[in-house]
Formats: structure tokens, sequence, C-alpha cells
């Protein structure tokens, strides 16, 4: 389960850091005249890195309910498992799979999503907080 775990969260942390990315590259003029106007760059990382957890925590958010959702129905019908139901019968494995809720699963993934938004955004806040504020200004 963590293996899939580590899979999952690399994949995601890959899709927040290209999300997180572009919107740097979109942003350079802001983020160049939030510099301008006083704002130090480690706050302005602060504020990427935020940004990114935030987008995370709604991603979360969403597929927790919906994940919900199917685990509830998973646990009610069930997951068939044909005629290898008989087969895997002799070793104790029933025909059905019924799927299970447990408070630490949601903890552990919610921890692995906030914990992949900050690393996924480090790239990013950092090439935002290195902006000099005139050539970002200039640059668009």
């Amino acid at each position: 389960m963590a293996l899939i775990m580590i899979v999952l969260a690399l994949l995601a942390g890959f899709g927040v850091a290209n999300t997180v990315l572009f919107s740097v590259i979109e942003r350079t003029r802001e983020f160049g005249v939030m510099r301008s106007l006083g704002m130090s760059s480690r706050r302005l990382a602060k504020v990427v890195v935020a940004e990114s957890v935030l987008a995370s925590l709604m991603g979360f958010g969403a597929a927790a309910v919906l994940g919900y959702g199917l685990v509830v129905y998973l646990a009610q019908v069930g997951i068939p498992l044909g005629p290898m139901g008989t087969v895997y019968g002799e070793f104790g494995i029933p025909e059905r799979l019924h799927a299970s809720v447990s408070g630490w699963y949601w903890g552990a993934s919610l921890i692995v999503v906030v914990v992949t938004g900050v690393l996924a955004a480090w790239y990013p806040a950092r090439r935002a907080a290195r902006l000099q504020p005139v050539e970002a200004i200039r640059d668009q």
C-alpha cells in the first residue's frame, strides 16, 4: 500500500508542480509588481507555496467526497472475484471483497497531499523569489 501511495504522490506532485510553475511563468509581471511594491522574496515564495497547498487541498477535498461515495458503494456491494473467487476461497479469501474506511487512511492521505503540495511548489516558489522586479515587469 505504501508503494502505491508513493507512486500516486509522485504523479500528483508532478501535476501540481507543473500547474504551479505555469502559474508562476504566466504571472511574472504580477510578481514583479509585488516585489517592486516592497514584498520580500521570502514572502513571495510563501505565497506561491500557499497557493500550491490550497490547490492540493481543494483537489483532496473533491477526491475525498467522490472516493468516499465509491468506498461506501463498494463496502455494500463488494467486488466480485468471479471464477477466481472459488480458487481464492481455498486460501481463506472471500468470493467478494468489501471496501472499508479508516480515519487513519484519510489522515495519512491528507498528510501526503500537503507534503506533496509543499515539495511540488519548491522550485516554482524559488523561481518567483529570484525575480528582479524591473526585469520581471519589462519581460512581458
